[in-house]
């Protein structure tokens, strides 16, 4: 009842939605959170979840969205969970959510915004240009459905339409700061030949800096290919001069919170595909993301003394994934040494993860996004950790950040991005004594520590039945060289040495994926191929096989088909030499500089295939056709643990490691 005039109070749907619409948000939820199920109604807790999102309690309103909205159809209740969905980066379900809203006919532009965005996040171009008729008439007018349209063009394979429509929305927006952003790295992902001219928007940068998102955006927008070594040399000094100032503003910055996180929402990770020392770029880099993180951190208590015992492994991948069947052992191995270990997962998890819970105890935080830094900060500081282990802190802005937090008095950095983090705030670096160079120390900022072998106990793919060529839709005739990296691995002296094998053996065919990721547009590459052959005398479209999108099974199967493996160079395989050895199919690698053009080698050594590492690339041509010319296999040899070295200085383990603290 309601004090001194006898009505009954308001319900709970009335109370919250006048509060939302007064923008009392914490109010909302004290109210919300004080109130029986009872109380409760599909209109109560759509008020509710609509003041968890604006507040970025996005995980927390999603769970309110679940327990009471989940079988809602209203077009209110359908867009706010397209758009809670969307914000938590699952597009694919905010595209089902919002489709049926948009197939009514409706023409809000922000409603068209989250389906388009969420088509280009989940890759459903087709899908989307479907529904051009319905939003034909808002894209030239709503720069943020345009830029969506201009990008869903792209992602389909319509460059040139998506170089027009660019073109004229810049023309009829000229101020608008994230169109440009977005039309910029439309032209360095889709004409890679035209990059030097995005140089000076680094040096704009470097000369006004103020920190933001946006400024960052720019900053690691980088070519995936260049010119010549001379290009990616210039792109590097500039880079860095930029990150430099942009390091100096965020040391003075009053940002602070989600609105500081956000800062770090991208990453320069395509310069680790440079062929040459990039240590002086990954320090700068470093840098700025501890100054980022300055005003964020909660100090951890002090340490405890003696041995660390209780260690937590932070990761992105603690599921069947690369980096997954690489450092996973190191959390049996670390139980079985008698240390305490706690998990603390985000990103996608699968069986792998729960058989992981069942072992030791394993937060799980959501999803890999930027925002989720607050309470994976909290979880890692309330658990008091002696150590934290990043598998591949590298992997995510999100893994960067944190670990630029300092939640523990010991981090140590795996080599699942086997090259220095730059952090100041990060201790060790874990690297496989087998690969890296005799003397890492001038390449790294972290005291390197060396675990013997490959410093891990891998888990190697199942072995697969063999399948005929002509299942795959291949011949018998010809020779069949696999190539399973990404594009951004294709440096331009790998592709010369792609060329020799072509020229020199005619019955070979090149075996590719469309592995293009963020910054590398398969089309852009196939453009620049396609002129390199056209030098070279060889005829692209009857010499190279793309083979499309597959199963891990089947991709397992497709090596039985194949004669060899061409490793890439100066960034070489890892989980995908395994794969290969383990089905029998040889590689030929050539050993890279440092630590991330060396796995393939240290792989290959261990199982005793020494004459398929190659010290210069010709003898890498030479070397794969032999082995495809003549048809030859290894014997399939499972990954092993790599034990006990014969130097004081390599540790026979990570548990033996940090036993000696």
């Amino acid at each position: 009842m309601s004090a001194g005039t006898g009505d009954p109070a308001p319900e709970l749907s009335t109370q919250l939605g006048a509060l939302l619409r007064a923008r009392q948000l914490p109010e909302l939820l004290a109210r919300w959170d004080a109130a029986s199920d009872a109380q409760r109604s599909p209109a109560a807790a759509r008020s509710a979840a609509i003041a968890l999102a604006e507040l970025r309690r996005l995980d927390d309103a999603q769970a309110v969205i679940d327990r009471w909205l989940s079988d809602a159809g209203d077009v209110a209740t359908r867009v706010l969970v397209a758009r809670v969905a969307f914000d938590l980066g699952h597009y694919r379900t905010a595209l089902d959510r919002i489709e049926p809203v948009i197939a009514l006919g409706a023409m809000r532009p922000s409603w068209w915004i989250v389906y388009l965005r969420a088509a280009v996040g989940c890759g459903e171009a087709e899908r989307a240009l479907r529904q051009h008729a319905a939003y034909a008439t808002l894209v030239n007018g709503d720069a943020a459905i345009g830029r969506a349209h201009a990008e869903l063009l792209a992602m389909a394979g319509n460059r040139d339409a998506a170089m027009t429509a660019f073109d004229r929305l810049m023309q009829s927006h000229p101020e608008d700061a994230t169109l440009a952003a977005t039309a910029r790295e439309f032209f360095l992902r889709e004409f890679p030949e035209r990059a030097d001219l995005a140089l000076d928007n680094l040096r704009q940068l470097a000369a006004k800096p103020v920190l933001s998102p946006e400024a960052v955006r720019h900053l690691n927008m980088l070519p995936a290919f260049y010119r010549d070594d001379a290009s990616a040399s210039l792109w590097r000094d500039t880079w860095i001069a930029a990150v430099r100032a942009l390091t100096l503003a965020a040391q003075q910055s009053p940002l602070r919170g989600d609105e500081r996180a956000r800062c770090l929402a991208t990453t320069p990770f395509l310069l680790a595909y440079h062929d040459a020392d990039i240590t002086a770029a990954q320090c700068a880099w470093g840098d700025f993301v501890d100054a980022i993180a300055a005003p964020l951190r909660v100090p951890p208590k002090a340490a405890r003394r003696g041995t660390p015992r209780r260690v937590g492994i932070v990761s992105n991948r603690l599921n069947q994934s690369s980096a997954g069947r690489f450092f996973n052992a190191w959390i049996d191995d670390l139980l079985a040494a008698g240390f305490e270990v706690r998990l603390y997962a985000v990103g996608p998890n699968d069986d792998v993860t729960a058989r992981l819970a069942a072992r030791t105890p394993l937060q799980y935080l959501g999803v890999d996004e930027i925002h989720r830094w607050a309470a994976l900060r909290d979880a890692l500081l309330r658990d008091e950790n002696d150590a934290l282990v990043f598998p591949e802190p590298q992997g995510s802005p999100l893994m960067l950040l944190v670990a630029a937090l300092r939640c523990a008095p010991i981090q140590c950095a795996g080599y699942g991005n086997p090259l220095s983090t730059g952090l100041p705030t990060m201790d060790y670096f874990l690297a496989p004594d087998a690969a890296e160079v005799p003397a890492p120390a001038p390449y790294y900022r972290e005291r390197v520590v060396r675990l013997a072998g490959m410093g891990t106990r891998i888990e190697p793919p199942p072995l697969v039945a063999a399948r005929t060529r002509d299942a795959f839709g291949l011949s018998d005739d010809d020779h069949y060289y696999l190539v399973s990296q990404q594009l951004q691995k294709w440096s331009p002296s790998f592709v010369e040495t792609v060329m020799v094998v072509l020229q020199r053996d005619p019955r070979a065919r090149i075996v590719r994926f469309p592995h293009g990721s963020a910054g590398v547009s398969s089309l852009a590459f196939d453009s620049l191929l396609r002129a390199r052959c056209r030098d070279a005398g060889v005829a692209m479209d009857e010499r190279f096989v793309t083979r499309p999108w597959m199963t891990w099974l089947e991709f397992l199967a497709l090596h039985h088909a194949m004669d060899v493996s061409l490793d890439t160079w100066p960034f070489s395989g890892g989980s995908t030499t395994v794969d290969a050895l383990a089905q029998g199919l040889p590689v030929v690698t050539h050993e890279g500089a440092f630590l991330r053009g060396r796995q393939s080698a240290a792989l290959l050594r261990a199982r005793g295939a020494d004459d398929c590492v190659l010290p210069n690339r010709d003898q890498v041509a030479t070397r794969a056709i032999e082995l495809a010319t003549n048809r030859r296999r290894l014997a399939r040899i499972d990954a092993p643990r790599h034990a006990g070295g014969s130097s004081p200085n390599v540790f026979a383990t990570l548990a033996d490691f940090l036993r000696s603290l």
